[in-house]
């Protein structure tokens, strides 16, 4: 009886690896062709100071300052923040654009976290 639930098991496992792999590819694809609209700014290196540690905690806080449904289309790269969003969604996308601006010009004074230090001054 092992044996069957085992080849059971075998055969459910290959279909669930299949739908998700399909719809992973899937998603993918509707995410980078279903967004249009770009906004960048660029990130001040008194701000970041050089530790991609303080770049992702901006983004932290950048994304606790925005709306729930907002949250996910920004990101923090290399020197610059962007957001992109969908083209149907461009009055949140104003709004959000807006308030990023406005959090951005202001960043520079955000305390910096210990873990932060810890990565600017290459300590532990």
């Amino acid at each position: 009886m092992p044996v069957r639930f085992a080849r059971t098991r075998k055969i459910l496992g290959g279909i669930a690896a299949a739908i998700v792999t399909a719809r992973d590819l899937g998603s993918r694809q509707s995410i980078s062709t279903s967004l249009s609209r770009i906004a960048e700014w660029p990130l001040q290196q008194s701000a970041s100071l050089g530790s991609s540690v303080r770049t992702r905690g901006i983004e932290r806080e950048i994304r606790a300052r925005l709306p729930w449904a907002v949250r996910k289309y920004i990101k923090a790269g290399t020197g610059c923040m962007t957001l992109r969003m969908r083209e149907d969604d461009a009055e949140e996308f104003e709004a959000a654009s807006n308030k990023t601006a406005k959090i951005l010009e202001t960043i520079e004074v955000l305390p910096v976290l210990p873990r932060e230090a810890e990565d600017i001054l290459a300590i532990s």
